[in-house]
Formats: C-alpha cells, sequence, structure tokens
C-alpha cells in the first residue's frame, strides 16, 4: 500500500468520461482485483475469440479438410485462445478498436504528490459522475471504509444510475476462476477420452472401459480441485451472511480512513496528512445544502446518507449479489468449453447426412436424411449436454455451500470442504450418468432418441431453476433496518415531493 511510483500516474490520460469507475478496498488483495477485473473485462471476448476457432474447426470438418476425429484432437486450440485472449485482451483490443477506460484511484490519483493527490480527491465527485457504470470489488471491509462508502452514495445520486452498479465479491473470482477450470478439465477429458482410447486400444474394445476411466479421471480432478473451490465458496459464503449486519448498523460517523487511523501522519514518511473525514462531511453538507433542518447541521446531514445506506442502498446491494454466480460470467468463463464440440459434432452429423442421402438416392434417400437429422440431433445434444449440467451444478453450488456453512459450525472448514466433495461428485453422476447410459444403450442404432429423455428433464429442471431464481430476483428485497423503516418512508415521500439536490 505504501509503495509510490510516480510511474503508475504517468499511466493515466484526460479524458471526457469513464467507461467504469472501480471502487475498490485498498485491504483486499491484488491477485483476487486482477482476477475481478479479468473476468468482467476480458471474458466475454475470451469467449469469442474461442468460440470463432471452434467454428474454422467445424467449417474445415465441413469442407472435408479434416475429418471428425483430427478436429476433436485439435480442440486444445480453442482452449488455449480462450486462456491466451483472457489474459491479454485490454492488450489486444488497443489495436482493433477503443481500450476500455476506467478509473483506478492508483493510477488517476497521484501518489507522489500531496498536491496533485488533494486535486485528484476533490474532483473525485466530479469523476464518479462522469462514470457510465459503477464496479464495486466487494470485501467484508468495503462498507467500513470511508471513501468506499463515499463512491457508492455519490454514483448513486440519481436513481436511474442504479442499475449501472456491478457488485463483484473479491473472492468470487478466485471461485470462478477454479470452477471454469474444472469444468474445462472435465469436458476435455470428456469428449477426448474416447477418442484416445479408440486411437491406443481400438474401437470395439473402448466401449467397456470408457465410463471407467472417465469416472476415475474426474474422481481424481474432483478430489484436487473441488476442496479449494468448496474452501473459498464456504468463506464467501461467511463474508456474505455478515453483509446485511453491515448495512444495518452503518454510520459514516464510524467508518475508518488511512489518515484518522494513523493519527493523520503518514507512518512512512511522517508527515501530517490531511482529514480525510473533514473532507467526505463537508462534500455531504454542500449536497443537501437547502433542504429544510440541514443548512450546516452536519449531524442531521450524516443521519441523512446513514438511512439512505441502511434503507436505499442496503436494497441495491443485495438484490446484485443474490446467488453465487452470476450467469453471464458462468456462460463466458465455463459454459465456452463446449462450443469446439458442439461445432465438430454438428459439422460432422450435416457431412454424414449429405452422405446419407447420397448413398440412399433413387431408393431410399428419404430414410437416409431421416437417419440423418437424428445423427445431428443427437450428435447436438451430446455435445450440449455437458453446458446443461454446468449451469445447473451452478444454480445449486449455492445450497450445497450454504450445507457447507453449517458443517463449519461442526467442523473445521476445511474438513467442511472435504465432506462436500462426495455429495457434489454424488449430485454429478446422478446428472451425468442417465444420459451417457442411455448413448451407450443406443450406440449401434445412432438414429435411436432415447437420449433425448434424460436431456429434455435435464433442460427443464435447469429452466426451471433460473426461472425460479429470476422471479425471486424481481421481488423486492426485505428492507434492513426494520425499526425505522416506516419512519424511513414517511421521510423519502416528504423529500421527493421537494426539489432536493439529492435523490436515489
Amino acid at each position: 500500500m505504501f509503495r509510490i511510483d510516480p510511474m503508475n500516474y504517468e499511466l493515466s490520460r484526460r479524458i471526457q468520461a469513464f467507461d467504469a469507475f472501480i471502487s475498490h478496498d485498498w485491504r483486499a488483495t491484488h491477485s483476487g482485483k486482477f482476477l475481478c477485473l479479468t473476468i468482467i473485462f476480458n471474458s466475454p471476448a475470451a469467449a469469442v475469440a474461442s468460440s470463432l476457432v471452434s467454428i474454422l474447426l467445424g467449417i474445415l470438418v465441413l469442407c472435408e479438410v479434416i475429418d471428425d476425429d483430427l478436429a476433436l484432437l485439435l480442440t486444445p486450440i480453442c482452449l488455449a485462445t480462450f486462456y491466451i485472449v483472457l489474459f491479454s485482451w485490454h492488450w489486444l483490443r488497443c489495436l482493433i478498436r477503443r481500450p476500455v477506460m476506467i478509473f483506478l484511484d492508483k493510477f488517476c490519483i497521484a501518489q507522489h504528490s500531496e498536491e496533485l493527490k488533494m486535486k485528484g480527491i476533490l474532483g473525485l465527485g466530479a469523476f464518479l459522475l462522469q462514470s457510465k457504470n459503477l464496479l464495486v470489488l466487494w470485501s467484508p471491509q468495503y462498507f467500513s471504509r470511508l471513501w468506499c462508502t463515499y463512491e457508492l452514495v455519490t454514483f448513486l445520486k440519481d436513481k436511474p444510475r442504479q442499475d449501472a452498479v456491478t457488485f463483484m465479491p473479491v473472492k468470487m473470482s478466485y471461485l470462478l476462476f477454479l470452477f471454469s477450470a474444472f469444468w474445462h478439465a472435465v469436458v476435455f477429458s470428456y469428449y477426448l477420452l474416447q477418442e484416445v482410447l479408440d486411437i491406443v486400444i481400438g474401437t470395439d474394445e473402448t466401449d467397456d472401459l470408457f465410463l471407467s476411466y472417465l469416472l476415475f479421471l474426474v474422481g481424481c480432478l474432483a478430489c484436487l480441485v473441488i476442496p479449494f473451490v468448496n474452501y473459498l465458496g464456504i468463506e464467501l459464503m461467511s463474508d456474505l451472511e455478515i453483509l446485511p449486519k453491515q448495512l444495518e448498523t452503518f454510520r459514516i460517523q464510524d467508518a475508518s480512513c488511512f489518515c484518522c487511523s494513523n493519527g493523520h501522519t503518514h507512518p512512512v514518511t511522517g508527515r501530517s496528512i490531511p482529514c480525510d473525514r473533514q473532507l467526505v462531511h463537508e462534500t455531504l453538507c454542500n449536497w443537501t445544502n437547502g433542504r429544510p433542518g440541514m443548512q450546516k447541521d452536519t449531524e442531521a446531514t450524516l443521519e441523512f446518507f446513514n438511512d439512505l445506506v441502511q434503507q436505499r442502498l442496503s436494497r441495491v446491494v443485495l438484490q446484485s449479489l443474490r446467488g453465487t454466480f452470476p450467469a453471464m460470467h458462468v456462460l463466458c468463463m465455463t459454459c465456452v468449453c463446449n462450443v469446439p464440440f458442439i461445432s465438430v459434432y454438428i459439422a460432422a452429423g450435416i457431412l454424414k447426412m449429405l452422405e446419407g442421402g447420397e448413398g440412399e438416392e433413387g431408393e431410399d434417400g428419404e430414410d437416409g436424411e431421416d437417419v440423418g437429422a437424428g445423427v445431428i440431433l443427437r450428435g447436438f445434444c451430446q455435445a450440449t449436454y455437458p453446458v446443461l449440467v454446468i449451469l445447473f451444478a451452478a444454480r445449486f453450488f449455492q445450497p450445497l455451500l450454504k450445507l457447507g456453512l453449517f458443517l463449519q459450525k461442526l467442523v473445521p472448514r476445511a474438513v467442511a470442504s472435504c465432506l462436500l466433495v462426495p455429495v457434489m461428485l454424488a449430485f454429478s453422476i446422478l446428472t451425468w450418468f442417465p444420459f451417457e447410459y442411455t448413448l451407450q444403450l443406443t450406440e449401434d442404432e445412432e438414429d435411436k432418441l432415447l437420449p433425448l429423455i434424460p436431456y429434455a428433464a435435464l433442460l427443464l429442471a435447469t429452466a426451471f431453476a433460473y426461472a425460479h431464481c429470476l422471479c425471486a430476483n424481481t421481488r423486492p428485497t426485505v428492507e434492513v433496518g426494520c425499526q425505522a423503516r416506516s419512519e424511513a418512508r414517511e421521510k423519502d415521500e416528504a423529500a421527493e415531493s421537494e426539489d432536493s439536490t439529492v435523490s436515489l
């Protein structure tokens, strides 16, 4: 925190508006915040790049440049493309379009010059109001920090901007990355294992060994990765448990800041530093200037903003942090791993349909087309079924973590994390095994659509789970601060009827 490099400020530039303002607690881990920004800003581009390479593989199969077996062996290129773009898109983007401009205090507020630093701090409100979106990298200390709360309240002064706030817990970035890495490994193992067994052992002997090898491989991956995912997930759930209480008892007078915590003396240089608390309080008073009963009444002003955080801001925050994984990030980070196989299977199915129609032309051409259509549908289901498993697992990961949170009261967190591994393995097997079993059962008759039964069942279950989650998110979140609820509503209605300088 105390490493001041003047070159950081040189990386910033003057612009008219920011695409996003990054609000964060300086005590949160640097690696976690880096992963958050990487996932939010780079994962959509990584998913698109990987999908384009996947489509190219399908086109090569369709044009008979390569066969489908070779295309499957080349699918790791799509995986490599995904991770290369994920960690380098912020550089690559500059070559083809305007970069995303964000406000990050470490770079945009000079840390090496007290004069420039004060100018940057005084202009913080203007920076926020000139930002299109606010990205909150949330940590358990976030609402105890004075500047963090000031940034959030400043951005939400205008009610329409509530939809432009994104909350991302810092620890969720680790969780998402591990979740993505695990499912990439599982999905690529699922598709490539059978191809490798066909080459090494032979097609006839592969069927009996495939499920055994797959279960062994997935079990090993689960034992290596899932305990860490569970541990981080239980820790995140523990943090989120205290969030409603933090909002309910929030008082800006109690929020901590760097200057007051160090007696207004810099711990490294020994120089006297100005009081941030006084600056924030004066700014808030300027906002409420003209409101009845608040002229030059600092305490009334602070209580007014305490009410904003406790009553209205709490709804925005708790609504944003519902669930474990944001669906968009799950799609970009995890579900994209299936796209290469979807592309190859569809291309191979179309070729089989065309070859079947030509082979039976004049006699049973229509039957040949029916068989080809069945093969395409079967291949599409086989390629997209893991997507349903991933989405279903992501939706029901939170209840499992709540179970781990309960077990944590009885045993240490590490033990609770390991105890959840058999539960998650059983859950994965129960969702995946019926479909794989029906595939093996009808392998000799590729036009049979028996696998559609477990596929349709999981599709309906996943759609219902997310529809239920969506309906829950549209309901008003229960407000915290129940004792002051009715009184706060009366104050809000009276305030909205006046021309005030602050509205949420």
